[in-house]
């Protein structure tokens, strides 16, 4: 079981890192990161240069307490480092129909202010709120 729940900063010098705690004892497991003794497994929301809106994120996520929970089996180590995946190369609006009212197509994505990134984050929170997977 992997339980995602409870909101956290990473606040220190020009880092502006949200995210959600998760707890499993299955990354437990295989979870190596020397580089990083503290055992602190997360899933990172927003990691980017303003505090402003990093600090508007934690709101608008601690207002809502989204969370959640799977099964998951058969969990290896997995060798990426620090850093982002490229989302934008898989990301489809349709995923998001069951969670936003109409999910935004990349370009409305990159023209969004801040106001509307944290509607549809409130937004898709508000789901998982409602929902709670056995959290």
């Amino acid at each position: 079981m992997i339980e995602i729940g409870g909101v956290g900063t990473f606040f220190e010098g020009s880092q502006n890192t949200v995210y959600l705690s998760v707890y499993s004892p299955a990354i437990r497991a295989v979870w190596d990161k020397p580089d990083y003794p503290d055992y602190n497994p997360h899933l990172t929301v927003y990691d980017g240069p303003s505090r402003v809106f990093a600090e508007s994120l934690r709101s608008v996520l601690i207002a809502r307490n989204p969370r959640l929970s799977f099964h998951a089996e058969g969990l290896e180590p997995m060798q990426i480092g620090n850093g982002y995946l490229p989302l934008r190369e898989s990301y489809d609006p349709a995923e998001l129909g069951a969670f936003l009212t109409r999910p935004p197509t990349m370009a409305e994505i990159d023209a969004a202010d801040d106001a509307i990134r944290l509607s549809w984050i409130a937004e898709l929170a508000d789901h998982l709120t409602a929902r709670p997977c056995g959290v």
